[in-house]
């Protein structure tokens, strides 16, 4: 839902006054910073994976 609402943002700011494209501008920032946290948290847990089946399998 986030990789949407990033797509819908970015396209609907063509035709935007320069007070939304600001307000566009900073909802990308917390969209792409979300996007960022997620990817780090599925990092950490394909990590955690990897590391419980090392200490399984041996």
């Amino acid at each position: 839902s986030n990789l949407i609402r990033f797509v819908s943002s970015s396209s609907s700011r063509c035709s935007a006054t320069s007070k939304s494209a600001t307000e566009s501008a900073i909802a990308d920032d917390e969209i792409r910073r979300n996007l960022l946290d997620n990817i780090t948290v599925a990092r950490d847990s394909f990590n955690h994976v990897q590391l419980y089946k090392l200490m399984t399998y041996q």
